[in-house]
């Protein structure tokens, strides 16, 4: 089938574990590891499945950014330009219909997308009609307005300049 092979070497700049999936005894997460020489391995399969969501979520998110450009959202941005996540995730929860917004929080995860929202959007008081929603159907707050109010004051433009001077 394949005639040439080639040693791949890897260099992580997160930690990496790739499990065995078995639980042995007092280890819990066991690596896998070459059965003759029990050196450290990384299965082609896993490599091949996390190599296929990285690609499909690249182009899930270049769809994302196609999308939001058509719409008019990124008009002040080179149409070559790739957005840095944070600018993407604020641009997409300001104008970005609900389909887009659930492909964003396929992408980036609840978590991430609600720390830009406080940071870029609560802040904004003009937009509080659209915070209201967000916070309500998208990140499941019962009471969005005592959610919103206190962090629109302690967030605004003038206590940020204030904490500034002082």
């Amino acid at each position: 089938m394949y005639k040439h092979t080639n040693t791949l070497f890897l260099l992580c700049e997160t930690p990496l574990h790739a499990g065995s999936g078995d639980s042995l005894g007092v280890v819990d997460l066991p690596i896998q590891r070459e059965r003759h020489t029990q050196f450290p391995k990384i299965e082609a399969s896993s490599l091949k499945g996390a190599l296929r969501e990285a690609f499909e979520s690249h182009h899930v998110k270049t769809d994302l950014l196609a999308q939001l450009r058509k719409a008019g959202a990124l008009w002040s941005y080179a149409p070559a330009a790739d957005l840095p996540d944070p600018t993407l995730i604020e641009a997409c929860l300001r104008w970005g219909d609900v389909a887009e917004l659930k492909t964003l929080f396929r992408l980036f995860g609840k978590p991430r997308i609600r720390q830009i929202w406080r940071e870029k959007l609560i802040p904004d008081e003009r937009i509080y009609p659209h915070n209201y929603y967000l916070a309500l159907i998208f990140f499941d707050i019962k009471n969005p307005q005592r959610y919103i109010r206190p962090l629109q004051k302690k967030l605004s433009r003038h206590e940020r300049i204030k904490q500034f001077i002082t």
